[in-house]
């Protein structure tokens, strides 16, 4: 990196939460700096039992992080794992890691430039070790003093003094490239193309130009959120499972980032509103009195979240631009139209275009792995409908969503007053009689609010129900594709696919995840997490001669 830049961010690792106070003095320095790195990077280690310790504080860095946190999760910490705050309109980057030190560090996924060491125990060899695994060489280890019940001992080699209270990282040995990245960093953010404007191409041109890119979104249909993200609305519950199954944990994750952005960006009432949710429990047969209650769930309208993102400084968005092949041409990536034409070109590009993603990875020029390919091969279509009616009229209509075998929604605000809506379904293909799916998305309901099936029955036969289909891209594991498409240590083309239903919930969290690894940041979620979404995950389990033939 050139001398004349400045670092575009700063990674820091607090081993002891408390009470935040660290937290927010990181902060106010950071914003007091005259020529600051334009992102900060916290990462927290957080012990369970702190969840109910008061923050400290009464100024507006201290109100945010207060409402930023009741915004994620409510009046109480979550539990285990690794979840992302978003604070300063995105340029401080909170990442909370709940748990045992030994468990949360081995999880974690970072290179700190500074470690503030508070007031814990004295680390044992095998954390002093997993701390040094997260850090780059030369970083920077401050000891709170202060804080210290007992005289703590210093940290061992190859952490070296450079004052009483802080030493540096310097190890002998040179550092393993797989300990830092696998993959080159952009140490600069510069130009970046994204193909496709939906859910993913939104979140994934909003985390990128957040980070200084010019981003150009180039979008085949005639406006933003053609496809499946251009549902009137949808809802957000974090869904937790028993087994801590990878969709029901990713979905939780992001479910908590999506809260904090929608609540920061979208009009509450018309966009969002946090209503909570009940959840039909497994076995039962409508929703009842032993209804799991979420009150963190939310409903929010896709096409006002992904305006929101789109409308960011540095993006740039291109409707009717339906990109045939990509090609690089003097160290660029160019996309061509149909006749050849250019459609922008770039350093950087992200397929974020569904299903047609698939069709631009068979091209070799791009390098697509195998794995890749063999995950890219077997994306499927999934196509749903949501019916939608009046609720004038309508008696016995809940007070709040309600989802288990479908989903309701019972008020959404519109031009002509408030309506419900209703849906569901993952069929292999699209439906043909609107009537049928009316009737199946009724029948849906009937099975968890059967009071109000006849009352939408009888408004179908009135012919007063309007009814939305669109088509989701899925993976054969149910599980996002992101990542990059060729192999190490390329880094110019990666993809953000495959969301499947999931994608109001997790699009957010696959965008910072995507950016993190571009940028070399912190992951916001546990490295297991972001192995099951990895683009190239079936890596391992191709045949070697497979996989090196490329």
């Amino acid at each position: 990196m050139p001398a004349a830049l400045a670092p575009s961010a700063r990674s820091i690792l607090d081993t002891a939460w408390g009470d935040a106070s660290a937290f927010l003095q990181q902060w106010r320095q950071w914003l007091a700096e005259p020529e600051r790195p334009r992102m900060l990077h916290y990462v927290a280690l957080v012990l369970p039992s702190a969840g109910g310790k008061p923050l400290a504080g009464d100024d507006p860095q201290s109100h945010a992080l207060r409402e930023a946190l009741r915004q994620a999760f409510g009046d109480d910490l979550p539990g285990a794992g690794h979840y992302r705050i978003c604070l300063q309109d995105g340029l401080l980057q909170l990442t909370l890691c709940i748990g045992p030190p030994e468990t949360t560090l081995q999880a974690l996924r970072m290179q700190a430039d500074r470690v503030l060491l508070g007031a814990m125990p004295n680390p044992s060899a095998a954390v002093w070790a997993l701390i040094g695994r997260v850090c780059k060489s030369g970083a920077v280890l401050e000891r709170d003093l202060r804080s210290a019940e007992d005289a703590p001992e210093p940290p061992p080699a190859p952490w070296r003094p450079i004052s009483p209270d802080s030493w540096t990282y310097a190890p002998p040995w040179a550092l393993r490239r797989s300990r830092q990245q696998s993959r080159t960093v952009w140490a600069q953010p510069q130009r970046c193309t994204v193909i496709g404007a939906g859910l993913c191409g939104a979140a994934t041109a909003q985390a990128l130009a957040l980070r200084g890119w010019q981003v150009q979104v180039l979008e085949a249909g005639a406006q933003p959120g053609a496809g499946a993200s251009g549902v009137p609305a949808g809802l957000v519950s974090p869904q937790p499972s028993l087994d801590d199954a990878p969709q029901s944990l990713w979905t939780s994750r992001g479910a908590a980032l999506m809260r904090q952005l929608v609540a920061a960006r979208l009009v509450e009432g018309r966009d969002w509103q946090p209503s909570g949710a009940s959840a039909l429990q497994p076995g039962a047969h409508a929703i009842g009195p032993y209804a799991q209650w979420d009150p963190q769930a939310f409903w929010m309208r896709p096409a006002a979240w992904i305006a929101a993102c789109l409308a960011g400084a540095g993006i740039s968005l291109r409707c009717g631009a339906r990109v045939a092949q990509i090609v690089q041409r003097e160290g660029l990536w160019c996309m061509l139209d149909g006749e050849g034409a250019v459609l922008a070109e770039s350093e950087l590009v992200v397929l974020c275009n569904a299903g047609d993603g698939a069709r631009l990875l068979r091209a070799p020029a791009l390098g697509c792995t195998p794995a890749l390919q063999a995950l890219a091969a077997r994306l499927q279509g999934r196509h749903g409908s949501v019916s939608l009616g009046p609720v004038a009229g309508l008696p016995g209509l809940p007070g709040h969503p309600v989802h288990g075998a479908g989903h309701f929604l019972p008020a959404l605000p519109g031009a002509d007053g408030l309506c419900w809506m209703a849906g569901a379904g993952f069929a292999v293909r699209p439906a043909t009689d609107p009537a049928a799916e009316h009737a199946d998305n009724i029948a849906r309901v009937g099975r968890i609010l059967p009071e109000l099936a006849e009352g939408l029955r009888a408004q179908a036969q009135a012919n007063l129900l309007q009814l939305w289909q669109g088509e989701r891209c899925t993976s054969p594991d149910r599980l996002p594709l992101i990542g990059a498409v060729a192999a190490a240590p390329a880094a110019g083309l990666w993809v953000h696919l495959a969301m499947g239903s999931r994608g109001l919930s997790v699009a957010a969290l696959g965008a910072a995840w995507l950016a993190a690894c571009i940028m070399g940041e912190p992951w916001p979620m546990e490295a297991r997490l972001a192995r099951f979404v990895d683009a190239q995950r079936l890596e391992r389990k191709l045949p070697h001669a497979v996989t090196a033939a490329t």
